[in-house]
């Protein structure tokens, strides 16, 4: 049996602009949010969102936990730099069918994720579970 999902039509906003108080449901920046941390926090976040991240270079808190049917996209591959704060650990951690694109992920670091799990950080994994 396939797993049905309904459409989902909410977009947030990821602007160098924004305030991570800000909900993101506009681009503007008294609407859009700082970072895609504050994207994923914003009280319209839910399964099947799509966050749009202007250019600039954001500084996130990681790992960022991805809800499943999520979409990240960034405004290009060349212009868009995401940069985890804590460098030995996974920048994102995505759920079923998420999407990221458009973005260029610097600056981390291999490292020990969990002391448990030795094994290198990542950009873009499933959690540890």
């Amino acid at each position: 049996m396939l797993e049905s999902f309904q459409v989902n039509t909410v977009v947030l906003y990821v602007s160098t602009d924004g305030s991570d108080t800000n909900d993101g449901s506009a681009a503007d920046p008294t609407r859009a949010c700082r970072t895609i941390g504050g994207a994923i926090n914003s009280p319209l976040y839910q399964p099947g969102t799509s966050i749009k991240v202007a250019a600039g270079r954001y500084l996130e808190n990681n790992p960022l936990v991805v809800k499943p049917y999520t979409s990240i996209i960034g405004s290009d591959l060349r212009t868009t730099s995401v940069e985890p704060i804590n460098k030995t650990q996974d920048l994102f951690h995505v759920n079923s069918s998420s999407y990221l694109a458009q973005m260029q992920f610097i600056n981390g670091r291999s490292g020990i994720v969990d002391h448990n799990i030795d094994r290198g950080a990542y950009a873009v994994s499933f959690p540890i579970n």
